[in-house]
């Protein structure tokens, strides 16, 4: 097992028809999306015990800490013990998350607009692009003039709202799917409908913030559940999310994965991939650099390896990819 890394441009001229994209890709634009930071932001709401949880388990990650107190409740409940101060908790913390991520998400005016050219520019060369991402980054570039109308998101019938009957895509378009919600989409709790808010630019951050946190039936279409399985459930209990959810599922052209580091807690995302049959997976890694890097580029590789039998893997420096190269164009 070798530490090299394809470059980007060594691989684009294959046929990609499908992309993922990761976190890795919004951290790229904007160091604020990294879990540190949307702790730092977070931790005054959390109660002594939600803080202490953070600490014991060594972390500022909020999806390790949901899938500790989702496996807790389990056994809790398996032993006969009550289990209802578990859930207090539980929402406390996906509730901080879901703030953090509005409060630390790079507004639209310090966003380059080349930067969101270059996103939208690639994208359109997909099929189907596939985030796992909730911020407001793939919206704003969908927005971009030059690809205006050729990405599309499945929210067009009557106020901007998901039809499962009407999913028809053409030709000509490319296909966005937010696998794990967004902070722009909105689900109706009386009636099941899943929809988009919309608004200026400059104004659609602090709009749909102040949109999730009013009193009604709709409510943010929001997946942060830490464990797979409850993210998978939650997935479920929506009938965008299900629908994005199986077409991902369904999905056997060849891959391109940006930023997205495939670990336990997206094993659901994992198990898709490997449903399928064998095809080319181009998957990115971050070189960190230092003495430890190729070790560190190795255990990275055997991972992935190990997850995704089966298909032809190849590995490339995200730095080289036109998603790795937008932070230089971007001003914060």
């Amino acid at each position: 097992m070798s530490a090299e890394l394809l470059t980007w441009s060594d691989i684009e001229d294959r046929r990609w028809d499908t992309l993922l994209v990761g976190n890795g890709a919004s951290i790229n634009v904007s160091p604020g999306f990294g879990y540190g930071s949307l702790y730092e932001s977070a931790e005054s709401r959390f109660t002594a015990s939600a803080l202490a949880l953070f600490d014991r388990l060594g972390t500022r990650n909020f999806e390790a800490v949901l899938a500790g107190l989702s496996l807790t409740r389990t056994l809790t409940d398996a032993v006969g013990e009550p289990v209802a101060w578990v859930d207090p908790i539980y929402d406390q913390v996906r509730d901080g998350l879901f703030d953090a991520v509005g409060e630390v998400h790079v507004p639209w005016s310090a966003v380059h607009p080349a930067t969101l050219q270059s996103m939208a520019t690639h994208l359109i060369r997909y099929k189907r692009v596939f985030t796992l991402n909730y911020d407001l980054l793939l919206y704003w570039a969908v927005q971009h003039d030059d690809v205006r109308g050729r990405l599309v998101d499945f929210m067009w019938s009557h106020e901007f709202t998901f039809d499962s009957t009407d999913t028809a895509v053409f030709s000509n378009k490319t296909a966005l799917y937010h696998l794990h919600g967004g902070l722009h989409l909105w689900r109706d709790a009386l009636t099941g409908t899943s929809g988009k808010w919309t608004a200026a630019d400059v104004s659609l951050l602090e709009g749909v913030r102040g949109a999730y946190r009013a009193t009604g039936s709709r409510q943010p279409l929001f997946v942060s559940e830490g464990d797979p399985e409850d993210k998978l459930r939650a997935i479920q209990r929506s009938d965008y999310l299900s629908f994005a959810y199986r077409d991902f599922l369904a999905d056997e052209q060849p891959t391109v994965v940006f930023g997205a580091g495939l670990g336990s807690p997206d094993r659901h995302i994992v198990d898709a991939l490997t449903a399928g049959p064998s095809r080319p997976i181009a998957i990115s890694i971050y070189p960190t650099g230092g003495p430890d890097a190729p070790v560190a580029i190795v255990h990275t590789k055997t991972a992935l390896m190990q997850a995704l039998p089966g298909h032809e893997l190849m590995f490339f420096d995200s730095t080289t990819h036109p998603l790795g190269q937008t932070l230089q164009t971007t001003s914060l």
